[in-house]
Parts: C-alpha cells; sequence; structure tokens
C-alpha cells in the first residue's frame, strides 16, 4: 500500500507536467504564420527529462522502466543565425532544488545535473525546425550518509548510505525537432549518450515547452 501511495505522489508532477504540454499543443494547432527560429531571439522553458529508457531499475524485480528516471528542469536557449536558416543555438538544462528536487523514496540521496548543449537549428520552414548537436552532460550525487534497510531476499538488511558527493561528465548526442507558434515553441528530442559502447549506451527524451524573446 505504501508503495502504491509514493508512486502516485511520484507521478503526480509528471500528469500536471503533460497537462500543460498538452495545453501548449492544442494551442500550437493552428497554423503559424510566424518565422520558426529566429536571429537574437532567447528562449526560457520548462522541460521534462525521461532519463535513462530501459536503464532504470526501481522494482524488487530488478525490471526496468520504459521510461527511466524523470526530471523537471528550467531550460534556456539563445538563437543566432550565421547562415540562411541555419542558427547556432547554444542551450543550457539545469535541474534547480526548488523545482522538483530528484531524491531517492527516503530522501537519503539527491541527484542534480546540469547540460550544455551546442546544436545547430535549420529551419524547416514557417513553423518547424531541426537540430542536432553534441551535449555535456554533468551529473551530481549529494548523500546524507548513514544506513537505510532494504529487502534482501525474504529478510531485510541495512545498507549504507553514500555521505559524499559523487560527480561524472559525459558527452551526448541530441537531436530533436521543434514547433514555432507565435511566441511559443514546443520542442522533442532524444539525447545519446555513450555512443561508442554497447554496454554503456543510453537513450533518452526531452520535451520542452519555452516562450521566446525576440
Amino acid at each position: 500500500m505504501q508503495s502504491m501511495d509514493m508512486n502516485r505522489h511520484t507521478n503526480r508532477p509528471m500528469r500536471v507536467f503533460l497537462g500543460v504540454l498538452l495545453g501548449v499543443s492544442f494551442s500550437l494547432s493552428v497554423p503559424s504564420l510566424c518565422a520558426a527560429a529566429d536571429h537574437n531571439s532567447f528562449l526560457i522553458g520548462l522541460n521534462v527529462l525521461s532519463h535513462g529508457l530501459n536503464r532504470v531499475s526501481k522494482e524488487p524485480s530488478g525490471a526496468t522502466s520504459a521510461l527511466g528516471t524523470s526530471y523537471y528542469n528550467l531550460d534556456f536557449q539563445y538563437h543566432y543565425e550565421y547562415a540562411g536558416g541555419v542558427f547556432f543555438s547554444p542551450r543550457i538544462t539545469v535541474m534547480p532544488d526548488f523545482l522538483l528536487p530528484a531524491k531517492s523514496p527516503d530522501g537519503a540521496l539527491k541527484t542534480t545535473f546540469l547540460i550544455l548543449g551546442l546544436p545547430v537549428t535549420y529551419n524547416m520552414g514557417s513553423s518547424w525546425d531541426l537540430n542536432a548537436g553534441l551535449a555535456l552532460i554533468l551529473y551530481q550525487l549529494s548523500g546524507s550518509g548513514g544506513t537505510t534497510t532494504l529487502s534482501n531476499g525474504n529478510t531485510t538488511s541495512n545498507f549504507a548510505l553514500p555521505g559524499r558527493n559523487e560527480s561524472s561528465k559525459t558527452v551526448g548526442l541530441l537531436l530533436g525537432t521543434s514547433y514555432h507558434y507565435e511566441s511559443y515553441r514546443l520542442q522533442f528530442d532524444t539525447m545519446t549518450e555513450g555512443l561508442l559502447s554497447n554496454s554503456k549506451r543510453t537513450f533518452s527524451l526531452m520535451l520542452t515547452a519555452s516562450y521566446i524573446f525576440r
């Protein structure tokens, strides 16, 4: 019963966020008369990242989750046009503590990260664009230390919790597309880490709703 309550509590922010995104996507259904990416435009948005598709296990059975782990972020992007319809579009995706910090169920472990993307964006017309580029992903795990009691077969055992911060860096490939309507943008991206390693290759999805400042 406690596990079911925890799942409902965990999924509630996802349902709210997806509801907002569906509302934005509905408003974008009317054909746009504006350009897609604009020169010297700055975007601020909300982002949901499904990280580690089919790589993350939260179940005692070891079964992996198709959508991985969900993180909620702020997203900032700038478009600079250096050729006709082609833009350099640096991007920062950050997960601040005040938004929806990613913590373990017992609250002993917190995950934060920063994604620094360097995509190139190509306008496909008045509303759609495509983007591709490399990204530097910075991870940090923060632990409070101590021990926790977990199931271990038919009994329970005490396991040590990390008591220090651990960080790592990895390079990923971003591929995505976005739809523009007036001053709004809805973007879908895939992120691939560990491109050269079959065992470490990880796929993630990102959905971002942004407001455009021109």
